[in-house]
């Protein structure tokens, strides 16, 4: 059999992908919610003009709980990437790994709060819960992407950018 060392050598030479996908069924239930009630109460609008904007406002709610509620990152020989709805059709972002210079897990203020926003010096993308993984960028700023497994996707990360350093 082959020496301990020689399989450890064989699985450091590349880190293995990482892709986690996190959802928040309340806030798209509560989104789906203020949809029906706004398609609902359209009914009973006296006036065309009032129908018309209740039904825009059901079409729009029921898109943003379509893809905002899902968030799926990745993490793969070309960066980290973070993408919202199902198969990645919202919003998305790459870094690549010579922008990214360290990840850190953290904790993010409740006042935070969800989606994509800025942040003390970056950014936020997030859809569930207080935990993210900062990614502190090359030109100082920062990216900080919501995880139910900020220490996990932060030691992915951290793998990715040695190896990276490795290679130069």
């Amino acid at each position: 059999p082959p020496a301990v060392g020689a399989i450890t050598g064989a699985m450091d030479s590349q880190p293995q992908p990482y892709s986690k996908t996190q959802s928040n069924k309340c806030l798209r239930a509560g989104l789906l919610l203020g949809a029906a009630a706004a398609a609902i109460t359209s009914l009973v609008s006296p006036t065309l003009y009032g129908t018309v904007c209740l039904l825009v406002l059901a079409g729009v709610l029921a898109a943003v709980a379509f893809v905002m509620s899902q968030l799926t990152v990745t993490c793969d020989a070309d960066g980290v990437c973070a993408a919202f709805g199902p198969g990645g059709c919202g919003p998305s972002r790459t870094v690549a790994w010579p922008r990214i210079v360290a990840a850190a897990a953290v904790r993010n203020a409740w006042y935070y709060g969800l989606g994509i926003h800025t942040v003390p010096r970056g950014w936020l993308w997030n859809v569930s819960g207080p935990f993210a993984v900062e990614l502190r960028l090359a030109d100082g700023k920062v990216w900080r992407v919501g995880s139910d497994e900020p220490e996990e996707l932060a030691r992915v990360v951290n793998t990715y950018i040695t190896k990276a350093e490795d290679r130069k």
